[in-house]
């Protein structure tokens, strides 16, 4: 699919992109969608190329340009840094631009011939280093990148061993990621090795990683770290979780304020701004080193012991309160990958298994094991505008109640600003006046409240919406003393995350008037158009004791409702119960 051209919405967003780029610059939310566009569809790449080629007219000034691009990108492979060198060339063809009109307004005139190849020459040189800018992206992402992994923990006895002798041979491994976001960068696939003495800047979420002798750290963003040995962390700012088990004593975490040796032990360490240092340990020895002074002697700490090493403390560390909410074991409960099928024409359609991980332990549940639902109240919003719904015209419940298809639900429901406080009115032959906007759902049989994920949500999404998912609400069909509703606004599973696939194309069923209850979503004129976007499936899990639920309750069902937050509808492709005897089956 490496010749297929963008669709034409997509084409004409990619021309409005660069044109912006070009003329103004391009702000955060620009850059991070053209990054969006760029990753997930070669048509994309190769239609910036032929942009790029045809706008310059220069191909040999551009295979000049990307020569000394590419020699240059072998010392630092992140292309947004040439985006942002593109920019700076960009103003200063500008400046050349605005110089020479202002000479020429001075009376300083030139010929035809001249003043043509004086406006030319600095675009020449532009479109040449954005077209190189383009390459080196091209090749950061095909060296940088691979296929989006269905399953980011490793399962098979192959990958085990892979990753065995990539320890082996001194790699650092990144082991798992919730919500991870590094700045100005991509973050490596689950189960591949991280890059040594390179500065790592952890904007969101967590990462794991598991050093060559054994040692295993958590880092928590905001958090600024750089890998420089084989047993060695250097952590400019922010929190991480150490764990040494035997065999990997003498690992060492280097702060601007201290050297932290590991004798065997778990321990965090914070790092303020301004380099001040918290060290305390759960359990075990480690011996703490100040390095701003050369005469005060390394300090052990025991087990249950917390020190802060700063400026103001000089050579004499203060003594500070034992924490041991410090120290994170593990990364937090959600849904850690999907497996999906595969589609001739590429992209996903059915799922066929969810992994989570619950209670600190990851599980992985096929469909078939899990509790569907039953729409039993659907009233949309005029904010929706034409609601959508994908899927079987004669049966318009199946997206939800029975397919495994993820492009196939019931879109486009109701919401509210305000997450609900009290039961939500659902439509009935004795209910009169206005419902709740909003979807009700009821499981075929309850669902148990476990520690961790007990419903999985999925969602289809593209890039011109929000990356993070959109935004909901879910509440209990009947509130009593302790219940209370919960606002789900960053999926486990957003459009940066490595596990999010794209689906496979498809042609929803748009209603010409928004259906305002369940009985219009079921019997309302519709018509069918193919989306002129790619989708991709996001996903999040619900656990029912964030909504006040007892350890052990059963729920029948739950209410959904858009957050309202932006223009942008939450769109419900499948949702499920997990089974509760799958918690107790899970291994460590």
């Amino acid at each position: 699919m490496t010749n297929k051209q963008p669709d034409p919405k997509t084409r004409r967003r990619l021309e409005s992109l660069l044109s912006m780029h070009i003329d103004e610059g391009l702000d955060q939310a620009d850059t991070e969608e053209l990054e969006f566009l760029l990753r997930d569809d070669p048509g994309n790449r190769e239609f910036y190329l032929q942009y790029m080629d045809l706008q310059a007219a220069l191909p040999i000034a551009v295979a000049s340009a990307a020569g000394e691009h590419a020699t240059s990108s072998e010392q630092d492979s992140d292309w947004i840094s040439a985006l942002v060198e593109f920019s700076e060339m960009k103003r200063e063809s500008n400046r050349t631009l605005d110089h020479s009109s202002g000479d020429r307004s001075s009376g300083h005139h030139s010929s035809g011939h001249h003043s043509s190849e004086s406006s030319l020459a600095p675009w020449m040189i532009t479109f040449a280093s954005l077209a190189a800018t383009c390459l080196i992206a091209v090749a950061f992402y095909v060296t940088r990148s691979t296929p989006v992994m269905v399953n980011s923990s490793p399962t098979s006895q192959q990958e085990q061993n892979a990753n065995d002798q990539k320890i082996q041979h001194g790699d650092v491994i990144l082991t798992q990621a919730a919500g991870a976001e590094l700045f100005g960068e991509f973050l490596p696939p689950v189960g591949e090795p991280l890059r040594f003495n390179h500065e790592y800047a952890l904007t969101a979420g967590m990462i794991g990683l598991r050093f060559p002798d054994g040692a295993e750290v958590i880092l928590e963003a905001p958090s600024i770290v750089e890998i420089s040995g084989r047993e060695r962390l250097l952590v400019s700012m922010g929190q991480c979780s150490v764990h040494a088990p035997p065999g990997a004593e003498g690992f060492e975490v280097v702060t601007p304020q201290t050297e932290i040796i590991d004798l065997g032990t778990r321990f965090s360490v914070a790092v303020s701004d301004v380099g001040a240092t918290d060290v305390q340990v759960i359990e075990g020895l480690a011996e703490v080193r100040a390095t701003k002074t050369v005469t005060a002697d390394p300090v052990r700490l025991a087990e249950r012991q917390a020190r802060r090493f700063s400026d103001e403390s000089g050579d004499r560390p203060q003594s500070i309160e034992f924490d041991s909410g410090s120290y994170r074991k593990t990364l937090p409960d959600r849904v850690v990958s999907y497996l999906a099928k595969p589609t001739e024409e590429g992209g996903i359609s059915e799922l066929q298994s969810v992994t989570v991980q619950r209670d600190h332990r990851e599980v992985t549940i096929p469909v078939a094991d899990m509790i569907r639902v039953k729409v039993t109240h659907f009233c949309g919003t005029d904010i929706a505008g034409t609601s959508v719904q994908v899927g079987n015209d004669v049966d318009r419940l199946a997206g939800l109640e029975t397919d495994t298809l993820l492009y196939t639900g019931v879109l486009n429901p109701g919401g509210s600003l305000k997450p609900l406080a009290d039961d939500p009115v659902l439509a009935s032959p004795n209910v009169e006046g206005k419902t709740t906007p909003g979807l009700a759902i009821q499981f075929r049989k309850p669902v148990v409240n476990r520690p961790g994920p007990d419903v999985v949500f999925f969602e289809l999404q593209s890039v011109v919406n929000p990356p993070e998912g959109d935004a909901f609400h879910v509440s209990p069909l009947k509130f009593s003393e302790g219940l209370r509703s919960v606002s789900i606004r960053k999926y486990d599973i957003t459009m940066t995350s490595r596990e999010a696939q794209q689906l496979t194309l498809f042609e929803p069923y748009f209603f010409r008037e928004s259906p305002s209850c369940l009985e219009g979503l079921m019997t309302g004129e519709v018509y069918r158009r193919r989306p002129s976007m790619r989708f991709s499936a996001l996903a999040v899990g619900i656990d029912l004791s964030d909504l006040g639920y007892a350890d052990g309750a059963a729920v029948d069902g739950l209410f959904f409702q858009d957050a309202l937050d932006d223009l942008h509808i939450v769109d419900p492709v499948f949702i499920a119960g997990l089974p509760s005897d799958q918690v107790e089956n899970t291994k460590e």
